[in-house]
């Protein structure tokens, strides 16, 4: 599946047309200071936060088509999802601590999530297509000591 990813993300970005990508040419966004509203993430951690797994998931499916394939083909995300909601409790808050960019084309955004009893990260990942910037995929963790590496 995740090849079929890539080239979707190929045709829609004109690469695999042949289209120079200078003629695509959009600028890397620049870090948002932490206290930014984010209209993708924050209506997620927004819904994750009333415990609606689904729907939060189904609002990243809805303004992200490539992620929402992805996200069809995997059955045990939501269970993941709410595995972390029962073990560590409701989400409070959420804030974005790190924006990298990967060349002009890729971006990852790093979210720390307070829950009610423990710290989450959330990394999702963005990548310039002909119609702007799309998010293609994002993964969370409670390995606390590796994020100080």
């Amino acid at each position: 599946m995740r090849g079929s990813i890539i080239v979707a993300a190929m045709a829609a970005s004109g690469a695999a047309s042949g289209a120079p990508m200078a003629a695509q040419a959009q600028a890397v966004p620049a870090a948002a200071p932490a206290s930014a509203a984010d209209p993708l993430v924050d209506p997620f951690f927004d819904a994750l936060k009333r415990g609606q797994v689904v729907q939060a998931l189904a609002g990243l499916t809805k303004a992200a088509p490539l992620l929402g394939k992805r996200i069809a083909d995997a059955d045990e995300l939501p269970k993941q999802i709410q595995a972390a909601l029962d073990g560590y409790g409701p989400v409070l808050a959420w804030e974005r601590i790190e924006t990298t960019p990967l060349g002009s084309l890729l971006r990852r955004d790093t979210w720390l999530v307070q829950h009610r009893d423990y710290v989450t990260r959330w990394r999702f990942v963005y990548a310039r297509t002909a119609s702007g910037w799309t998010l293609t995929s994002f993964v969370f963790d409670d390995q606390v000591p590796s994020w100080f590496d």
